[in-house]
């Protein structure tokens, strides 16, 4: 890949959650998983995350070049 990848999730929350987090999985065409992020970077503690209603967004760059060529997919839980 010669320039960066941008995977951008827009969310919508329409009650208060506790604890929720995004989390993402990147296999290759084999099912084999290449990487994982979560937005958990900042968080003291699992137990004090609480969305308030909202719309959010949630961006994971993946550097250019980091990728060989091929087919790759996404899971988001």
């Amino acid at each position: 890949m010669s320039e960066n990848i941008q995977i951008k999730i827009v969310y919508k929350v329409f009650k208060e959650i506790s604890n929720f987090h995004l989390y993402m999985r990147i296999y290759n065409a084999e099912g084999i998983n290449i990487f994982s992020s979560g937005d958990w970077d900042n968080m003291i503690s699992y137990e004090d995350i609480k969305l308030q209603p909202g719309c959010y967004k949630s961006l994971c760059i993946i550097p250019k070049n980091l990728l060989n060529a091929g087919e790759y997919y996404i899971t988001l839980f």
